[in-house]
């Protein structure tokens, strides 16, 4: 299993578990700047028995405590400086019609070179097949650009690959086969309901996408930025080692 589907499986268990306090825990400290166009955090995260493994960089809302911004990173040893930046903006998503706001949305990371520019950004989400049937929680993949491109379930199942994905990836194989023989999302039919993350609540579905027009089209479905600019915010740096210490740090205590 890829770093990139752990990060979001430890999401989906356990974002509101207590950060652990034993002394082996990683340390962590930081400070932001304005910068031109967005926010500056740079972070410093020690610890003692040299075994970090991720950070993650959060942007929450102060009146909601809703996540507006994210950014993981992979470290390793026991002393890792990382610059991270918010471009001021949140993520929405929306089939064309509809919208939902905010999105968990995070940058992702070891992907194959040949894949990396269409799964720049992944999200989490439950698919309904049919309406009324049990959800499954899946991961959705986007461009640069916000254009839909990969659906998959967290051991790796496919469920959607883009033209584009597809043939960056098999060029000898046809679309319009592996339409045929590979997707079983029903346009119209079958939804998807992304994920919010709230520092208090954890993370919740927000209301259901219907897929529209087809596969050849990304179903229409995107994923937007928009402006944050005038919100109040608190900044939060997490930290995780590989003997499951997590300690977090928030730049001010929620009201």
């Amino acid at each position: 299993m890829n770093s990139r589907k752990l990060y979001f499986i430890l999401l989906l268990l356990g974002y509101m578990c207590a950060p652990a306090l034993s002394q082996s825990s990683p340390a962590i400290e930081f400070t932001e700047a304005e910068k031109e166009g967005g926010v500056e955090v740079l972070a410093r995260i020690t610890d003692a028995d040299a075994d970090l493994v991720s950070a993650t960089f959060y942007v929450l809302e102060e009146e909601t405590l809703d996540v507006l911004w994210t950014e993981h990173r992979i470290i390793q040893g026991g002393d890792a400086t990382l610059t991270f930046f918010w471009p001021r903006q949140s993520w929405r998503a929306t089939n064309g019609t509809e919208y939902v706001q905010p999105v968990l949305v995070v940058n992702t990371i070891d992907m194959p070179p040949k894949e990396a520019p269409y799964l720049v950004y992944s999200a989490p989400c439950i698919m309904e097949l049919i309406p009324g049937e049990q959800g499954t929680t899946m991961l959705a993949y986007f461009d640069n650009d916000g254009i839909f491109h990969s659906l998959t379930d967290l051991s790796g199942n496919s469920f959607y690959k883009s033209n584009e994905l597809l043939t960056a990836t098999s060029p000898e194989a046809s679309y319009g086969n592996y339409i045929r023989n590979n997707i079983t999302l029903i346009v119209g039919v079958t939804t998807l309901s992304f994920l919010k993350l709230n520092l208090e609540e954890g993370l919740s579905p927000l209301p259901a996408l219907i897929l529209d027009r087809s596969p050849i089209h990304h179903y229409t479905l995107r994923q937007e930025r928009v402006s944050a600019e005038s919100v109040p915010y608190i900044l939060e740096v997490e930290a995780d080692d590989a003997s499951g210490n997590r300690s977090r740090k928030l730049s001010k205590n929620p009201a």
